[in-house]
This record gives C-alpha cells, structure tokens and sequence, in this order.
C-alpha cells in the first residue's frame, strides 16, 4: 500500500543544535529536540515528510537555520511565534484560537491516516 505521511510537530523548539549526526541513546534528551527526534524516529524507519516548528522566543533566522541540512530543509516549516490555543472547555467542543494554533492547523496538514507526533515543551 501507499506509505502514510509522517509529521512531526514541535511546539517550543528553542534551537535546532548546532550538529545534526550524534548518538541520542548516549544523551539526556536535554539538547535540541527537532535533531533527536528526526534521528530517533529515522533509527527505526519512520522518515518525517514535514516538520512543523514553533518557537516564541524570538530567534535570529539565520542562526536558527544554519544547523538544518540541505537535505530536509524542504522538509521544515518554522514559525517563530508562540502557540496560542483556547482554554480546553472550548478546544475539546472543537473551537480553534488564533491563526498561531497548533489544533487549528493540524486538520490542515495532515489526514488521520497520517503518522503524527506532536512533543510540547512550551516555557511561560
């Protein structure tokens, strides 16, 4: 059959890190997420299509993607503003916030046959 899409969503991505190819299973896991993730899941052949990225800190853009290889780049999609989501009351009856909500584009960008994984590490 067709091969699902695989995305992964990363709300609070304060940095990519600064190299890409290190062993994880050595690690805390207190480094930068999007690189632990992509190589974690790539280990066991699941190869993100899409990388959607949210950052609130401001981040200087060329320092952020300096780090991303030429080969996903076209995969990684980074919005450098902060999630913004209703209270739970409202999301759980199937209202969507701001244009800045994660459960707002999820519907929009991938289909429930779609592998998704969604890590949240959001700060203040």
């Amino acid at each position: 059959g067709i091969k699902p899409r695989a995305a992964l969503f990363d709300l609070g991505c304060t940095s990519n890190g600064k190299v890409w190819e290190y062993d994880y299973r050595a690690g805390s896991g207190g480094g930068p997420s999007i690189p632990l993730f992509y190589n974690m899941y790539k280990d066991r052949c699941i190869e993100f299509d899409d990388i959607y990225a949210w950052e609130g800190k401001p981040q200087n853009p060329a320092s952020w993607w300096k780090p991303i290889p030429a080969s996903i780049r076209h995969k990684v999609r980074f919005y450098n503003i902060f999630v913004e989501e209703l209270p739970v009351e409202q999301s759980t009856a199937g209202l969507t916030g701001s244009d800045s909500s994660f459960l707002r584009m999820l519907p929009l960008a991938v289909s429930p046959e779609d592998f998704v994984v969604v890590k949240v590490d959001i700060d203040g």
